[in-house]
């Protein structure tokens, strides 16, 4: 899961704060500096990063880690777990290659894909007034995807970038509001959970939308919409990006229903 976590955790910081903010230049020297940060102290790392101690630790906060402990758990045991692709194959060879392996990704995606879940959403798009859409990294690619296409289709909705933000918007059980959240592993909710959010009654509707054949055993979400994947690089985001395309689909012709009755 580390492996994972940690560049979710960067990048969300570095696209989404300002250039020159503390987290920001946090984020930066630690990618900057991967090899050489394995048994640094919290006082190292914020004299490197020219802050106080104090800092560190409320990056640490900031990215939903509870301490620089975790932190430290994440750079010591990141890996590059994206190995090249077909090495034995020239460029056109692997590029015909990919391209097969993505269409056939998208076919496996389509042939297992929840369709009724597709429609069901399409119906609570046009009936909630608040909808957010998330996701993490890609995902959160697919996800404003969809924010634009549906904004075309006349539909405003919301999507964040930073996961801390994503988070807030959890926290008010009271608020009726749609989450879309896109997770391809379904891990979305091990980088962070609200757990006063789901710890009490709240008014809003979740649909989860991942590859994971276990989300529906999860107590949280209203409904999961569930595709069947290799879990490969040929697969992600392809995938997620196909659905967010068939649910824009299921909106306009959900819309087309009512404007005809």
């Amino acid at each position: 899961m580390y492996s994972t976590k940690f560049p979710v955790v960067m990048l969300s910081i570095i696209a989404s704060e300002k250039d020159g903010s503390v987290n920001c230049q946090i984020a930066n020297y630690i990618l900057d500096h991967l090899n050489d940060l394995q048994a640094v102290s919290i006082t190292e790392l914020a004299a490197r990063c020219f802050v106080s101690n104090s800092s560190i630790s409320r990056f640490c906060r900031d990215i939903g880690l509870q301490d620089f402990h975790e932190l430290k758990e994440i750079i010591e045991t990141h890996t590059n777990p994206l190995p090249a692709y077909d090495e034995g194959l020239d460029s056109e060879e692997t590029s015909k290659a990919f391209t097969q392996d993505v269409v056939a990704s998208l076919n496996l995606a389509v042939d297992s894909l929840d369709v009724q879940g597709i429609e069901a959403l399409a119906k609570d798009i046009a009936t909630y007034e608040d909808i957010a859409i998330f996701g993490m990294l890609k995902a959160q690619s697919v996800a404003l995807n969809l924010q634009n296409d549906l904004l075309m289709l006349g539909k405003k909705t919301t999507s964040k970038v930073s996961f801390s933000q994503q988070m807030q918007y959890f926290k008010d059980p009271e608020i009726k509001r749609l989450f879309i959240i896109f997770s391809y592993t379904g891990v979305y909710f091990d980088y962070s959970f609200p757990v006063d959010f789901f710890g009490g009654k709240r008014k809003s509707k979740i649909y989860f939308i991942t590859s994971d054949p276990n989300a529906r055993s999860k107590p949280w979400y209203d409904r999961v919409v569930s595709f069947r994947s290799k879990q490969d690089y040929a697969s992600h985001p392809f995938q997620l990006q196909l659905i967010a395309s068939l649910i824009s689909l299921a909106y306009a012709k959900e819309t087309q229903k009512t404007k005809e009755t």
